[in-house]
């Protein structure tokens, strides 16, 4: 029994000294300016052990007992190699520090200037070629440089110079073509919701250019890239922390010949806080979702009350307007720290503000449509209706960014806070004629306003693993919330009728088109994106660099879209007008004293109402 006790404690022992190590480590630096050299070579000769040294210069390498040759080196800056000789005894540390000389030939030279080019959110127009020359698919895109030599003053601008890319409406971008369920935008990596309840795309106008590092557009599928696009996958990267303080203020006022100080512009009576995209609840919807309404034959002066409480402006009018003016603020730092034994911290933020408040106006604008006569045989088409007046415009739109970085070791953990408000209001005076179907005359006005929002939070890190930074962790974490309102969307038209003597009339005769309406709509989404990928970085046949990626990504998305549809009728009408307003009035709403006037009929449009959740989970390797 003793005999095995003590066989036990010699292997136990052996074990120890075999697995024991020592341990060295030390600093790099500059034999002219005792600078630390980052990213110098440290090799063990004649094993394969080694280590670089970090953004300190400073090194650590585990070697077992006994004794070894270093190799210092940092061939790419000039340095001449060094060797060293070393004991190594267990468990003790030993502190090897070592001063890299220049070689002469490299000393002559009166400036080095070594030049990093970052890639990811490409900036320069040379830091986005390298990045594609470097991309693993087909890919093309804009960088910071780029948007602002060209003066794009808003994303949906700048990617119009990308081949390949085209706009509809001045907000949704095509790739190669193809339309709006095949292409598909995101914000820093990550998904974000649209603004339309029947696209697939983020309207891009809402991007204000100042916010903007870069803009890259793939065109083709790489296992890391979402799965729901075919045309093309289109990234915007905002601002990251300068590399220095920079305080940045732009002003501009602009003149539109055709809507600036124009006597003949027109709009409405809207909210105080238009200015600033937000409508003060001047449209809110005045009735519950789930009112009914009686009819007038029933003699309910509940009628009354319901139609009394929408708000009275229903027309056009004459309106001032000022210069189309535009503002730009930002404001950026970065901070560094020397943490004893812990390498240095840095801390750098970005805060961004943006504002825009333009108006257009179309004086005799023209609308046309056209059809195809049913007969095969004739291939022109026919002008169905016309419609020409007055249309204006004034949007406004204001973005907000703070992105916060701290780097501390092999490790970078950023945040970033976004907040973008849209509000657009359009008023048009047009008239209609109708040549073919249902030939008549239609006086139309009406009155829109549309508030659109979208607030990010990105919240991603990056970890470099290990002494030689072989592996590589990035996350990031990404909540959105939503929104596009369409409150009380107001439109009247009315016939027009000339009789043979010249006289006109009007009247509201739904057979032809004519009708008083108003409407509510919005659409609010929520989304919470995830995603990991793990790269792993080799060289085969010791020069050539590969990597080995694998990740995850889940997006929960879950949306809401309710749509409110009021129409308007006269009871037995003694007469109409063409004011719109006049049909609002308190003396010409329909109350059951006299049994005539305006009165509401709606409710919720189901088929047009929907909410619904989706889950989405994927992984790549």
């Amino acid at each position: 029994m003793l005999k095995r006790i003590i066989v036990l404690l010699i292997v136990l022992t052996n074990g120890v000294f075999i697995h024991a190590q020592g341990l060295v480590d030390g600093t790099v630096l500059d034999s002219l300016n005792n600078e630390p050299i980052p990213f110098a070579r440290v090799k063990v000769e004649g094993i394969n052990n080694g280590a670089n040294t970090d953004f300190d210069g400073k090194y650590q390498i585990k070697l077992p007992a006994g004794e070894y040759i270093l190799i210092f080196s940092m061939k790419m800056d000039g340095y001449n190699p060094i060797k060293r000789k070393i004991t190594i005894i267990d468990g003790q540390k030993n502190s090897l520090h070592v001063l890299l000389q220049k070689d002469k030939a490299v000393q002559q030279l009166a400036v080095i200037q070594v030049v990093h080019i970052k890639t990811e959110g490409a900036k320069s127009i040379e830091a986005d070629d390298v990045r594609r020359r470097e991309a693993k698919g087909s890919s093309d895109g804009m960088s910071k440089e780029q948007i602002q030599n060209s003066g794009a003053s808003s994303a949906v601008e700048a990617v119009q110079m990308v081949p390949g890319l085209s706009i509809e409406d001045g907000k949704s971008v095509y790739v190669r073509g193809l339309g709006d369920r095949y292409s598909k935008t995101i914000l820093n990596g990550m998904e974000i919701p649209g603004l339309d309840p029947d696209r697939n795309s983020v309207q891009m106008d809402i991007f204000p250019s100042t916010i903007i590092d870069n803009i890259t557009v793939y065109k083709t599928f790489t296992p890391n890239l979402a799965g729901d696009f075919t045309g093309g996958l289109v990234d915007i990267t905002t601002t990251d922390f300068p590399s220095e303080r920079k305080v940045y203020f732009k002003a501009g006022l602009g003149y539109n010949t055709q809507a600036t100080f124009n006597k003949n512009y027109i709009s409405y009576q809207g909210g105080k806080l238009d200015f600033l995209g937000f409508d003060d609840g001047t449209r809110a919807m005045p009735v519950s979702k789930t009112q009914k309404f009686s009819d007038p034959v029933m003699g309910d002066a509940s009628l009354t009350r319901a139609t009394n409480s929408f708000g009275k402006v229903m027309a056009t009018e004459k309106a001032a307007n000022f210069l189309n003016q535009n503002y730009a603020f930002s404001l950026g730092d970065r901070f560094s720290k020397q943490r004893k034994n812990k390498g240095t911290l840095n801390y750098g933020y970005n805060f961004v503000l943006n504002y825009r408040n333009t108006h257009r106006f179309y004086e005799d604008a023209e609308f046309s449509e056209y059809r195809k006569d049913p007969n095969a045989s004739i291939t022109e088409l026919y002008r169905d209706r016309t419609s020409t007046g007055d249309v204006a415009e004034n949007n406004v739109l204001w973005t907000a960014l703070l992105g916060q970085s701290i780097r501390f070791g092999q490790s970078k953990v950023s945040l970033t806070l976004f907040h973008t408000q849209n509000g657009m209001s359009s008023a048009s005076d047009l008239r209609q004629v109708n040549d073919e179907s249902n030939p008549a005359t239609l006086v139309k006005q009406n009155l829109t306003y549309t508030q659109r929002s979208v607030s990010n939070v990105n919240i991603n890190g990056r970890h470099f693993i290990g002494e030689a930074r072989k592996w590589k962790v990035d996350w990031k974490l990404s909540p959105t919330y939503s929104r596009i309102d369409d409150p009380d969307i107001r439109s009247t038209v009315l016939e027009e009728i000339t009789d043979p003597n010249g006289s006109v009339s009007y009247a509201l005769t739904q057979s032809v088109g004519a009708e008083i309406r108003r409407m509510y709509r919005n659409l609010s989404e929520f989304n919470v994106s995830g995603r990991f990928d793990v790269t792993y970085t080799l060289n085969q046949w010791d020069s050539l660099k590969s990597e080995i990626s694998f990740g995850a990504l889940n997006t929960y998305k879950h949306r809401n879209y309710e749509v409110y549809d009021f129409i308007f009728d006269v009871e037995n009408p003694f007469r109409y007008s063409d004011d719109p307003n006049w049909y609002f009035q308190t003396d010409n709403l329909w109350n059951t004293t006299t049994d005539q006037g305006t009165y509401v009929q709606g409710e919720r449009q189901l088929a047009n109402s929907f909410e619904a959740s989706q889950n989405v989970t994927g992984a790549y390797v």
